[in-house]
């Protein structure tokens, strides 16, 4: 499907770079082991530069370029008379215009061109049309030349870096022109091996090229960041502040430093320490009331699987249409199992309003467990899962009040918090959910997979087994500790949980949750707004009521297109996103719609 990117969107793309080549970059192989990948990206035309000239540079087999009145100096120094004026072809310098390259690229052919050369701008002729450059090599490797020059009309320039010769030419420089063709023929196996062979590279030509990159290894997060690599999507895995990152590093190599020595000793005290960080964020009575687990659908699990063991066929699950697609499988397959509860699904579409989803859910009680009460004594056990903030659509639901009704109607109340924390205040005093699950490693900034897992001191006799059982567990009517039962679930790399402090840390060093959260909110809501005015359309919660952090803006699509769009298109948008655009954004259909949350 063809797709305009308007000149307002266009401006967020990754910058990328244009270079004229000349030399022995003029190959593929020997581009592509400069830069340390395909090229799959890259594209190349023919082209030629006007006004300057190729030299050989003495006791090399590569070449130098300098402009014509520069080279003058050198014939007159070898001399040849320079009153001779050369011919226009003579005058220019036949290469390849390569463009697409990264600011890291760039770096790399920086290092490999040495302080021998200047990266200047310059203006190139193309000539020819523009092909990946893995489809514009020849046979042999050569790039293909096209031999028509313009001369009668004023060419048609394009702007493009390329490696001058910055050393005074006489003395550095042979007059003699160079050529490519007599350098592949003869010099270009010192270069990428004879018949391609590596063995037979002389390794001294990308000597400092690799010591450099070995000197300037980055991880991946920063040289995605040096791509301008968009990490817009934070619903989905997080995005880790560089300080995060460097406390990561140093717990990992404390850990590896001494295995046992830290499994045994160290440990505890430091998951103690974050917990009870995490309890004062979240307003809890007792440190004991939080626990760290993977995520929040591990959460879930935990205390579906621990509730179960009550169950009966009469008893029921509540679910939305919204909840989240794992969760939602957990439900139907709690269902499935013996002794099969029934399950319930709520329809939730948007836009809407917090007193219409109060309004629905409580009316949705009443006239399916007519006369339920919290005082009613009735032996049906009724679980519902709540979100906090939706995954898709992003938007806040007023989990507060549906707790509220849940606690009214004796219903157990299970809050799949996952987007909460870090996006807006959080009381668990004071909303009183009896279970809730949020993870730290999206919107708290800390280091993925990390989550808390709340339940307060009224239900953790109900929380008996962890998720894979594990040491802790101890057999009815054995009392046992929900902080003790979770020091220990098995084998695992602890550095996530240990992240948040760090988190924490950087929250509070660059203003707070209350200054973070207003500032996100904020930005979404502009952000958004302006997102829509580029597409002509406008977001699903114009009004902001159930906005916290997140926004949905609809894709320019009517519901006829939506609804005749294959799922696979839908995911080759979010795939070229993230191939393309170097952005991650969810795109999905709601109310017969296409959105995208970024």
């Amino acid at each position: 499907m063809a797709s305009t990117i308007s000149p307002e969107a266009a401006q967020w793309k990754e910058e990328t770079y244009s270079l004229f080549f000349y030399g022995t970059l003029l190959h593929p192989a020997v581009l592509k082991r400069v830069i340390g990948h395909g090229g799959d990206t890259l594209h190349h035309r023919p082209a030629i530069l006007l006004n300057y000239t190729r030299h050989h540079v003495k006791g090399d087999t590569y070449p130098a370029m300098l402009p014509w009145d520069k080279a003058r100096e050198l014939f007159l120094f070898s001399g040849q008379d320079p009153s001779k004026e050369p011919t226009p072809e003579q005058r220019s310098v036949r290469g390849s215009l390569v463009s697409g390259f990264s600011k890291l690229d760039v770096e790399l052919l920086d290092v490999f061109e040495g302080d021998e050369y200047e990266r200047c701008l310059v203006s190139v002729v193309p000539l020819g049309t523009s092909r990946l450059l893995n489809e514009a090599a020849s046979d042999a490797g050569v790039m293909f030349e096209s031999m028509d020059i313009t001369s009668d009309d004023q060419p048609q320039t394009i702007k493009a870096h390329t490696y001058i010769w910055n050393k005074p030419p006489a003395g550095t420089l042979e007059p003699e022109i160079w050529s490519y063709e007599t350098f592949v023929r003869e010099n270009l196996h010192h270069w990428i091996g004879a018949e391609g062979k590596s063995t037979d590279v002389d390794r001294t030509a990308y000597l400092e090229v690799d010591q450099w990159r070995e000197q300037n290894k980055k991880s991946e997060i920063e040289r995605r960041r040096e791509r301008n690599m968009s990490a817009m999507e934070q619903r989905s895995y997080g995005s880790v502040p560089k300080p995060v990152v460097e406390a990561c590093r140093k717990i990992q190599d404390t850990i590896e430093s001494r295995p046992d020595h830290f499994m045994r000793i160290e440990l505890e005290p430091a998951m103690d320490n974050v917990r009870n960080r995490l309890a004062k964020v979240i307003n809890a009575r007792d440190v004991d009331e939080v626990v760290l687990v993977p995520n929040t659908t591990h959460g879930v699990n935990v205390v579906l699987n621990n509730l179960r063991d009550t169950w009966t066929k009469d008893d029921a699950l509540i679910g939305f249409t919204t909840t989240y697609g794992a969760v939602a499988a957990t439900l139907r397959r709690y269902t499935d199992a013996t002794p099969h509860p029934a399950l319930h699904t709520i329809n939730l579409t948007f836009p809407t309003t917090p007193d219409k989803i109060v309004k629905s859910f409580k009316e949705f009680v009443q006239a399916t467990f007519p006369g339920r009460s919290l005082d009613g004594n009735s032996t049906q056990q009724v679980v519902a899962i709540i979100d906090g903030i939706i995954s898709v659509p992003g938007v806040r639901l007023p989990w507060e009040e549906l707790v509220k009704i849940c606690r009214e109607y004796g219903i157990i109340s299970i809050v799949d918090a996952a987007h909460v924390i870090g996006q807006v205040p959080l009381d668990v005093q004071k909303v009183d959910p009896d279970y809730l699950i949020t993870n730290c490693h999206k919107w708290l900034y800390a280091h993925r997979a990390c989550a808390i897992l709340y339940a307060p001191q009224r239900n953790h006799h109900k929380l008996r087994c962890t998720f894979p059982v594990s040491w802790g567990y101890k057999s009815p009517p054995e009392e046992f500790s929900l902080a003790e039962l979770y020091q220990w679930t098995g084998t695992a790399d602890f550095t996530p949980y240990l992240s948040i402090n760090a988190a924490l840390d950087f929250r509070e060093r660059i203003g707070g949750e209350e200054r973070i959260q207003s500032y996100c909110h904020d930005l979404a809501c502009k952000g958004g707004a302006r997102m829509a005015e580029i597409l002509g359309t406008e977001l699903l919660d114009k009004d902001h009521l159930l906005t916290a952090c997140m926004v949905n803006v609809r894709l320019p699509f009517t519901k006829e297109e939506a609804a005749g769009l294959p799922p696979a298109i839908v995911h080759d948008m979010m795939q070229r996103l993230l191939k393309d655009w170097h952005c991650a954004a969810s795109v999905y259909g709601h109310g017969g719609y296409l959105f995208a949350l970024p």
